[in-house]
């Protein structure tokens, strides 16, 4: 209203640290695992036709591991966006499709919270920070 008054001044405010556990379901995914066709490593140039393929169809990656021969997404299973996508890496790649998979992300995890909310499930990939702790799993 005015812009010769002074402004607001926020201060006082420290750095939030969440001591609680966030708890994040993502269901109707796929485990996708690409290697190549020769045993060869999977190294950037890889990686980078694979990211752009992804780019090019609108397909976000919620979660990957790479490995020297391997690199696995966990990826939403699009009925349609999926199967089409799969049919470009096969002329390439080595291509393994497991559907019917949930990812369960936590963040600020604690071993309790790890152990009673994977307990029973089928445990495909797993990957962890100091702070976020990810499954990818098949219910039992």
């Amino acid at each position: 209203m005015d812009p010769t008054a002074a402004g607001t001044v926020i201060s006082g405010v420290g750095i939030s640290n969440p001591e609680m556990a966030n708890f994040i379901l993502k269901r109707n995914q796929a485990l996708l695992v690409i290697s190549t066709t020769d045993l060869a490593f999977i190294v950037e140039r890889h990686l980078s036709a694979v990211y752009e393929l992804f780019a090019s169809n609108g397909i976000v990656v919620n979660l990957m591991r790479n490995t020297a021969t391997k690199a696995i997404f966990c990826i939403d299973n699009d009925r349609i966006i999926v199967p089409k996508v799969i049919r470009e890496l096969e002329i390439t790649f080595q291509v393994e499709l497991q559907e019917k998979v949930e990812l369960l992300t936590i963040r600020h995890y604690s071993s309790e919270d790890e152990r009673r909310e994977t307990q029973g499930l089928h445990i495909l990939q797993e990957q962890r920070s100091p702070d976020t702790v990810q499954f990818v799993f098949k219910r039992s």
